[in-house]
């Protein structure tokens, strides 16, 4: 059984993550911690990061709170007239770092999938997340639908269009 704990914050953002929201120096962000755990045990780190302005009084504010909450991005965003149409991951891996390895119960410097994930609107990212997964353990598996007119060899290409991400294994809701 799958369940998660959280910590939601306002804070000022790392560089990094300020970056990719397209915020200033002043702004800050509404940051949610969790640790996703499956039968009792730890398997995912992930922090999620909102411009705190695009969600302020509304009953979305908080991802976990409300009557949105645990619902995912998508339907949040939604809710405050926002419509995600894309959504993009890079995906590395990494030595994973000492308090991770922790929460992870796994030994430091374990390689892990390091996810960075955007949820976009129009062109403007609305929500980034960085999700942390033991490399060892799983695999991230990714189902991307192939239009008949995609081309001669049949694959999802720039003409065919931006493929969708259906599925993914140890993932939050998106």
């Amino acid at each position: 059984m799958m369940s998660w704990e959280h910590q939601t914050q306002h804070v000022r953002p790392p560089r990094p993550v300020m970056r990719r929201l397209g915020l200033a120096e002043e702004d800050l962000v509404t940051m949610t911690r969790y640790l996703l755990t499956a039968d009792g045990s730890p398997v995912q780190l992930a922090t999620s990061y909102e411009p705190a302005g695009l969600t302020a009084h509304s009953a979305v504010a908080f991802p976990e709170k409300g009557p949105h909450a645990g619902r995912g991005v998508v339907e949040r965003m939604r809710a405050v007239g926002v419509t995600v149409d894309q959504l993009v991951e890079d995906i590395s891996v990494r030595p994973s770092l000492s308090a991770e390895a922790a929460s992870l119960e796994m030994p430091p410097g374990t390689p892990v999938l390091m996810v960075v994930r955007d949820h976009r609107a129009g062109g403007r990212v609305v929500e980034t997340s960085e999700i942390v997964i033991c490399a060892g353990r799983f695999t991230l598996r990714y189902r991307i639908p192939v239009s008949a007119g995609a081309g001669a060899a049949g694959t999802a290409g720039p003409a065919a269009g931006t493929p969708a991400i259906t599925a993914i294994s140890a993932g939050m809701p998106a």
